[in-house]
């Protein structure tokens, strides 16, 4: 566990707010802070933009956000996907043929495969038995097909799932050194790989936001666990790690806030907005 930091100077000038989910915005029983809605609804009067920034795919965050889809962006896929008051501004694509290079790859290293689009999930039928259950508190739509190589749909993102929890050892034996350079590789906790196209990442997807909605990225503020939102903390000018991050973030974070448990993103928030009403005072 690390120590939250003292709270830094220069709150006023934050313009958009992002927060991954798990680990982050959610307890550690899947559970929104208390009064986080009602810290949003001030924060937009005070005419800060706020994002969730997840690994999820889209059609899972606006069924779990149903409250923010209309006047929050939902950044899905790690950056895969963006969809900004409800209408998708930008969408990622994998090939197909590197989808197929990919599942190539997944049965010579092991792991199950998923293939995603916003919408679906492609998973083959053969995992449905042990996976279904657990799959779908990620994935709104999935499409247990036979064969992943014959699967021909657009995808922002393609996933492998670890079962064992050994996803760091995957990425950094087999994947790290296949694929470095070519892709960007993410972990997504100790049961996921990530393979995102190159120059797609949830700080790339910010640094799109910024241009779209006219936001410095150095004005804007982040709150992330663990290293699929590494970039996103490193890009933006007030980057939380939270205090119960995984260890090696503190190369990525700037600042600590406290854990998940301690609702430290609506501690942090509550900072915010007393600082940009404290400027409006003077």
């Amino acid at each position: 566990m690390f120590t939250p930091t003292p709270i830094p100077a220069g709150l006023e000038r934050v313009g958009l707010i992002a927060t991954d989910v798990d680990h982050t915005l959610f307890t550690e029983a899947g559970e929104l802070p208390d009064g986080i809605d009602a810290r949003l609804d001030q924060l937009r009067e005070l005419g800060v933009t706020f994002a969730i920034a997840s690994g999820r795919q889209l059609g899972t965050l606006r069924q779990v956000f149903p409250q923010y889809v209309d006047n929050s962006v939902l950044i899905s896929d790690n950056g895969g996907s963006i969809a900004e008051c409800g209408s998708i501004v930008y969408q990622a694509e994998l090939p197909i043929s590197e989808v197929r290079e990919l599942v190539a790859l997944t049965r010579r290293f092991g792991g199950i495969g998923i293939i995603l689009t916003p919408k679906v999930a492609y998973v083959e039928a053969r995992h449905a038995e042990e996976c279904e259950e657990f799959f779908h508190r990620f994935y709104l739509d999935i499409e247990w097909v036979d064969d992943l190589m014959a699967v021909d749909d657009v995808a922002d993102k393609y996933t492998i799932y670890y079962p064992n929890h050994d996803a760091k050892r995957a990425l950094d034996e087999q994947w790290a050194p296949e694929l470095t350079g070519r892709y960007e590789l993410a972990l997504g906790d100790v049961m996921w790989v990530d393979v995102a196209p190159k120059g797609v990442s949830k700080g790339s997807a910010l640094e799109r936001l910024g241009e779209l909605c006219g936001i410095d990225v150095a004005d804007m503020l982040a709150f992330g666990d663990t290293f699929n939102d590494a970039q996103m903390l490193a890009t933006v000018g007030f980057g939380f790690m939270m205090a119960n991050s995984s260890p090696g973030m503190e190369r990525y974070g700037r600042y600590v806030a406290p854990s998940n448990e301690d609702f430290g993103v609506v501690q942090v928030m509550d900072e915010v907005i007393a600082a940009k009403r404290n400027q409006l005072r003077s």
